[in-house]
């Protein structure tokens, strides 16, 4: 069973698009369960992580 709604390695996460993460977090919910909220919460996230990770060659998101 997978526990998670995005996984990928550090340098794969930071190389991949903005949009494509939002895709792949945003396909796990019905849109109407989807709160334009929660997309904009992740966004957010990512760019954090993103700046965060860069210095970081090997692990696991």
């Amino acid at each position: 069973m997978k526990r998670s709604y995005y996984s990928n390695s550090i340098s794969k996460f930071i190389q991949e698009s903005e949009p494509s993460i939002l895709g792949k977090l945003n396909s796990h919910y019905k849109l109407q369960n989807l709160i334009l909220a929660q997309t904009n919460a992740w966004k957010e996230q990512i760019k954090i992580l993103k700046n965060l990770l860069t210095e970081y060659k090997t692990g696991q998101l």
